[in-house]
């Protein structure tokens, strides 16, 4: 009986541990994020503040690309602590049913049963997690495209200013007048911030 009890507890406090763990470097790599976030912003700035159109499209590329990088890191964390604790649940879950079927076992089974319950509360929180894991990676798919056309309008841009002026300013009008139609069609998605 108190092994079982000592096995519970020392498996508490790992899960403790493990989550400490991710906390902490979760908090450690945001910080870096926001760090470089606000060198982007303030360079951003400065481009506006300059007319600097080259530098305004390559800066609200990187920070474009930093945000993503961002969810990317917060979905990663959310899976891995998720995964973390759908299997521990699951074991709960075994070691609460070996415990209750258990015929060496004849103690308390009132153990057993909070074990099992235990196991069972940690994947219903495990699948609410999931769910909300595949929301997150519909949103990635959402932030990559937009990477992708931003990218390509960038690329765009530095092509058409490599050509002889009369060409480069039809095409610059052309990249614009893409860059308009495409803000009245769309509805504009929001990054997510840490």
């Amino acid at each position: 009986m108190e092994d079982i009890v000592d096995i519970i507890i020392y498996g508490i406090i790992g899960i403790i541990i493990l989550v400490i763990s991710v906390i902490i470097y979760s908090i450690r790599k945001a910080r870096k994020n926001r760090k470089k976030r606000r060198e982007l912003e303030a360079n951003l700035t400065t481009a506006i503040e300059e007319h600097d159109s080259k530098n305004v499209a390559s800066s609200n590329m990187k920070l474009i690309v930093k945000f993503y990088e961002q969810n990317l890191l917060q979905h990663r964390m959310t899976f891995i602590s998720t995964l973390i604790i759908a299997s521990l649940g699951f074991i709960a879950i075994l070691v609460g049913l070996l415990l209750i079927f258990s015929q060496k076992y004849t103690g308390d089974r009132n153990i057993a049963y909070m074990t099992t319950a235990g196991g069972l509360i940690a994947e219903l929180i495990s699948a609410l997690f999931f769910t909300q894991n595949r929301q997150v990676m519909k949103q990635l798919r959402e932030n990559h495209q937009d990477l992708q056309k931003g990218l390509d309008i960038e690329n765009a841009i530095s092509l058409a200013e490599n050509l002889p002026e009369e060409d480069k300013n039809i095409e610059m009008k052309k990249i614009i007048d893409l860059l308009l139609q495409r803000v009245t069609t769309e509805t504009p998605t929001q990054p997510n911030s840490v």
